[in-house]
């Protein structure tokens, strides 16, 4: 359990803490020990509540430390393939670029991610849509499993490799 003084002050100075219930995250700056009907409670010390919620007892918070690393299990159904993104010569110019940079940014052409119909449904848009340049919205979405953004993508088309593909593309 954490130590405090008389006037409710955090002995520990500028140090993490976490609520083992929440995983909330404070500096121990930040945060003050409140007595309710005999319990203690952390507050922030910046907060409009006078009365924190239950899960901010004194008894739910410890120093954070990192933990090592543990191994995730990556199960068959969070791998996503990228082998059905084909390009024709329907494909919209924009369209053949996010595919070309999403097969160069996924290592073995495909992606793991917890959430594969998400990703499977964005990339059925290329797939059905070739000719609809897809929305930024979506392409946003798409290049964020690759983990890049739009100024990463924008910064690699204006590139000389994306030119080479553009043109070969444009030739079909």
């Amino acid at each position: 359990m954490l130590e405090y003084n008389e006037e409710g002050k955090l002995i520990l100075q500028n140090t993490p803490i976490v609520n083992i219930k929440t995983q909330s995250k404070y500096i121990s700056d930040d945060m003050e020990v409140i007595d309710i009907d005999g319990e203690k409670y952390l507050n922030s010390k910046y907060s409009f509540n006078k009365i924190p919620p239950k899960v901010f007892k004194l008894e739910n918070w410890e120093v954070f430390t990192q933990k090592e690393p543990t191994e995730i299990a990556v199960l068959e159904r969070n791998i996503v393939s990228l082998n059905k993104l084909k390009i024709t010569p329907e494909t919209n110019s924009f369209n053949i670029m996010l595919i070309m940079y999403l097969k160069e940014m996924a290592p073995n052409n495909s992606l793991i991610t917890t959430n594969a119909a998400r990703l499977k449904h964005l990339l059925n848009k290329l797939i059905n849509f070739p000719d609809d340049p897809i929305s930024w919205k979506f392409a946003i979405e798409l290049l964020e499993y690759v983990s890049s953004n739009m100024d990463m993508f924008l910064q690699w088309m204006s590139g000389e490799k994306a030119k080479g593909i553009l043109n070969k593309y444009l030739k079909i």
